[in-house]
């Protein structure tokens, strides 16, 4: 849905697949977003690293 405007505005396709997932179902943990988007969970930890760092 949100994908490629995500993608387009510089989120890698992980990042942006996690994002949407967050934003359709809220709050999840890392395990249930990996199920959701069939990636693995170290994944989608590493995406969610991205977000937290201090700009």
């Amino acid at each position: 849905m949100f994908e490629q405007s995500l993608i387009q505005l510089g989120l890698s396709y992980t990042q942006a697949a996690v994002y949407e997932t967050l934003l359709k179902n809220g709050p999840l943990p890392a395990g249930k977003i990996a199920k959701k988007t069939a990636f693995k969970r170290g994944l989608v930890t590493r995406s969610w690293k991205i977000w937290r760092s201090p700009v």
